[in-house]
């Protein structure tokens, strides 16, 4: 018992003479005591975690979410085939961001209807400003056809707004996103209809002239239906 008390001493005058009577090694050990405790409340100094993967993007010109006779319908309704086949690999693969060209959908089906609550839905429908009406050529207008959409997910750390300073009419969607380490990038959908002729192609021009003006964007991704047949795309994979 004497032993043992002898050696509770000379480790508490140890100390004592370490920290009192050597003012420049206590406060070298006080500071290697507050890094150690640093690091045991934040572990991630030490240890940041797995570096951030690459965003996935899902594209498909789902050639109409209704049925084709219900096109002109003012409530069509889903083709639930395709809403569950969508939902399926939606569930299965996980993309963060999905792009769909060709809805056919209107302002009477939600978002919930068309992606899982997991998703930010963004969409611009078919309408006389997106695709004018000629007279002179009724046939160009489709009523309940086209129409773009642009889902992200909710459980993915970044901010999302839709753009919505451009003007033009064209069947066009465009959203900025901005990551957590602060870079900023644009996705934009574009489903071009081919018969509109020049004046559609002056309204999509028109609307990459003013995205381009804003110098804040690090890069800009372009996706979607352009009907360009005769364009050889260059395969970058």
């Amino acid at each position: 018992m004497a032993r043992s008390r002898l050696r509770h001493y000379n480790v508490v005058n140890a100390w004592y003479h370490m920290f009192f009577e050597n003012p420049k090694t206590s406060l070298f050990y006080l500071s290697v005591l507050n890094l150690l405790l640093i690091v045991i409340v934040t572990p991630s100094i030490v240890n940041p975690g797995p570096k951030p993967r690459p965003m996935t993007l899902f594209y498909n010109n789902v050639q109409g979410l209704i049925d084709p006779s219900q096109i002109k319908s003012k409530t069509p309704k889903l083709n639930m085939t395709k809403i569950h086949e969508l939902h399926s690999y939606l569930f299965v693969n996980k993309p963060d961001i999905v792009v769909l060209n060709e809805t056919w959908i209107n302002s009477s089906i939600l978002d919930s209807e068309v992606l899982p609550n997991t998703y930010k839905v963004f969409r611009e429908d078919r309408t006389l400003k997106t695709h004018p009406f000629d007279p002179k050529q009724p046939k160009k207008f489709r009523r309940g056809g086209g129409g773009v959409l642009i889902g992200i997910r909710n459980d993915i750390d970044v901010e999302c707004t839709k753009v919505g300073f451009i003007k033009v009419q064209a069947e066009i969607l465009s959203v900025n996103i901005k990551t957590p380490s602060g870079k900023r990038f644009n996705v934009t959908t574009l489903y071009r209809v081919g018969n509109l002729g020049t004046d559609n192609f002056d309204e999509v021009r028109k609307f990459f002239t003013g995205l381009a003006s804003k110098k804040k964007l690090d890069k800009h991704i372009l996706i979607g239906d352009l009907n360009f047949p005769e364009v050889k795309w260059p395969d970058t994979s």
